[in-house]
């Protein structure tokens, strides 16, 4: 019943939304909240492939905003639903994620 929850942590590096994972009713039903389900997977697997896993996927959507700056980055509301939930959960806001980006994008060039 979990695996499926593993594999789009494993991929996302964040807990779902609902929309995103069809069986969260049922994970909810038998363990209440996803959090929960999550901290039983971690106690299980471990918490420094998940922290490494968070770290890296935040790391690939900084990377996704500084290079988009060259094109024209695209406002919150034309990005990919799953990168705007992404950068709620990784950066809490949109321009903080863009600043951090920016950031990185200048570092690069030293």
């Amino acid at each position: 019943m979990l695996q499926p929850l593993i594999d789009f942590i494993a991929s996302r590096g964040r807990l779902p939304e609902a929309e995103e994972l069809d069986i969260l009713p049922e994970i909810r039903s038998q363990l209440g909240r996803v959090g929960r389900a999550f901290a039983l997977i971690r106690r299980f697997t471990g918490e420094d492939q998940w922290s490494r896993i968070r770290e890296e996927r935040s790391q690939d959507v900084l990377v996704y905003l500084a290079l988009s700056k060259f094109g024209g980055r695209p406002r919150q509301s034309q990005l990919d639903p799953a990168i705007r939930l992404d950068v709620r959960a990784f950066f809490s806001t949109y321009s903080r994620a863009c600043d951090l980006a920016d950031k990185l994008l200048f570092s690069a060039g030293r």
